[in-house]
């Protein structure tokens, strides 16, 4: 009884199975207005896939040569970038094995992203290669699959350093006004022109008329709190920094 059961569902059912595989082969074959009158007034057509959970619009875009095709399925509802099990979009399989480059190129201006990998880790772009179509490879095409990297973003700038003119620097001290005082005392006098700094001694090369000298100078190397480098041509007006 169970065997008869089930031999009448396999009955049943085959004449949807033959629907459903007519509807495949006209969205791969046919022409727009074969398409229409198959698909017209027809229920659940962006759930039916094949056993490999492929689409009709897979198979459009596989094998259709018309991109009216693809933009009355994608009308209907079709995901343009749906995935197959495999990871396969149908711009992949457009640009994989439909000959014709304005299914893709359809396919991209309804939105299909030609970023996406499969699970060979391939993008459509990688795909291009093994199209039938030895002149397949069009620049226009090209640059749609390729698009630029994203510009990574600036890097943080930091704020200019204001910088002015110190009249005196406070190595031992700290500044307290035009002057400066001891860092265990407390300053009760506005900003003025003394700069906190320390002042370490560097050996420095300079030049003259007469040739080439070598002396000791204290140079002043301000604190963040005032940046200011005092050079040699500033305290020597006669002499060049080598």
């Amino acid at each position: 009884m169970r065997t008869f059961r089930a031999v009448m569902v396999v009955v049943a059912l085959a004449p949807i199975a033959k629907a459903q595989a007519d509807l495949f082969n006209v969205v791969r074959f046919g022409t727009l207005d074969e398409v229409t009158e198959a698909l017209e007034g027809a229920t659940g057509l962006t759930d039916m896939v094949d056993s490999y959970g492929q689409d009709l619009l897979v198979y459009a875009a596989n094998s259709n040569p018309d991109p009216e095709v693809v933009r009355y399925l994608i009308s209907l509802g079709f995901n343009v970038n749906m995935v197959t099990p495999e990871r396969w979009t149908p711009l992949m399989y457009a640009v994989r094995f439909n000959p014709e480059p304005l299914i893709a190129l359809a396919l991209l201006e309804l939105g299909a992203n030609p970023t996406v990998a499969n699970s060979a880790g391939q993008t459509a772009a990688d795909l291009v290669a093994d199209n039938p179509n030895p002149n397949y490879s069009t620049p226009s095409l090209l640059a749609r699959l390729s698009p630029p990297p994203p510009v990574a973003p600036a890097a943080p700038t930091r704020p200019p350093v204001q910088t002015r003119n110190c009249c005196r620097y406070c190595s031992t001290g700290q500044a307290c006004g035009d002057s400066c005082i001891s860092r265990s005392n407390t300053c009760r006098r506005g900003a003025g022109c003394a700069c906190n700094a320390v002042v370490p001694q560097q050996e420095i090369i300079v030049t003259a008329r007469a040739g080439l000298y070598r002396i000791d100078q204290v140079v002043a190397i301000a604190s963040v709190e005032c940046p200011v480098i005092v050079s040699a041509p500033r305290w020597f007006p006669h002499l060049s920094a080598a």
